[in-house]
């Protein structure tokens, strides 16, 4: 059977800003998708579930979250994919990724985070036949365990060409607040801070300059285009060791958009610093670049169109999905020999 006219049942919560660009990217590569939202299991999936869970009233969470399980177990032997792709999903049980690979599917969970998560990560992590995370640390921590695990990167579905939009923001940011990004972006906050994100923000220095949450990717995106620079630092705070390019760093370089980025390994094995990316390391050269580059705009716009070019040729969904794939029917072919 080729890849083409392979079935996938692709299991992510509706919220997450992945679940429409993976979608998106798995059919382009032609396989038949269907989606499971494990926060919103079907209507008649929750009234079975009702139905035979006694306990309801005594422990709800843990009724909803059998209740999940059992309708995403229900889906797949109903429509019975080739693969099961979940991303995180936290709430899905060992013992239902175990039946399905019962019923001879292909399970894959994509983990879309770090070093926080490794305890969660090696205890439901071996229950799947193969596990990629955008960590070099955590899939390394996770081989140690005889865990299946592989890197792989985050990525975006960039624009497929430049939008001109004005520049009415000097600087922003979008992101939840973290004690480390509130110390960096308090150095610069007169220089034109805008920040977006949860509302911890409110409860921060940085408050005034905070303007709320931004519920659809797409009216962040229109903040990345808007903007002369778009300031990442990822998250997690110092103790928390992190070897990954977060997701945010391809999605600002996907719209076009000039990033200035703390820097973080492995970020220079996706951009050139200087001339795809700007990366900063302190705080007095956070503050440098940031004048440097408002008032550089030529300088400035080359470097983001390039970044945008290099997301086009490296850095896409499509291409991360062809990689994970290749991975799998690579280990395949080996267990067959």
């Amino acid at each position: 059977m080729s890849h083409t006219m392979k079935k996938i049942l692709y299991a992510n919560h509706r919220l997450s800003p992945l679940t429409k660009p993976h979608l998106s990217a798995l059919r382009t590569l032609g396989y038949i998708v269907e989606y499971f939202d494990y926060y919103s299991p079907n209507i008649q999936s929750r009234v079975i579930g009702l139905l035979q869970n006694t306990n309801l009233l005594r422990d709800k969470s843990q009724n909803i979250k059998r209740m999940m399980n059992q309708a995403l177990v229900a889906k797949v032997k109903k429509i019975r994919p080739d693969y099961v792709i979940v991303n995180k999903g936290l709430e899905i049980e060992n013992q239902s990724i175990f039946k399905i690979k019962q019923m001879g599917v292909v399970t894959v969970n994509w983990f879309p985070d770090f070093w926080e998560f490794l305890p969660w990560m090696k205890q439901h992590g071996g229950a799947y036949d193969y596990f990629f995370d955008p960590d070099l640390l955590v899939v390394q921590e996770l081989k140690k365990k005889r865990i299946n695990a592989y890197y792989l990167p985050y990525a975006t579905n960039p624009d497929a060409s430049l939008i001109a939009q004005p520049k009415k923001y000097n600087l922003v940011f979008v992101g939840q607040w973290t004690k480390r990004r509130e110390e960096l972006f308090s150095h610069v906050r007169d220089l034109g801070l805008a920040i977006w994100g949860y509302k911890d923000w409110q409860d921060s220095s940085l408050r005034q300059y905070y303007h709320g949450f931004l519920p659809r990717l797409e009216d962040v995106f229109d903040v990345f285009r808007a903007a002369k620079i778009v300031l990442n630092v990822v998250t997690g705070e110092k103790e928390l060791p992190i070897k990954a390019a977060n997701l945010r760093v391809f999605e600002v370089c996907g719209v076009g958009s000039f990033l200035l980025n703390w820097y973080c390994p492995p970020i220079n094995n996706f951009f050139v610093d200087g001339k795809e990316i700007v990366n900063f390391r302190t705080k007095r050269e956070l503050r440098e670049k940031i004048l440097y580059y408002l008032n550089h705009e030529k300088e400035r716009e080359n470097i983001a169109r390039k970044g945008w070019r290099r997301v086009i040729k490296g850095h896409t969904f499509e291409k991360r999905f062809q990689t994970m794939f290749s991975i799998i029917d690579q280990k395949i072919n080996e267990e067959n020999k």
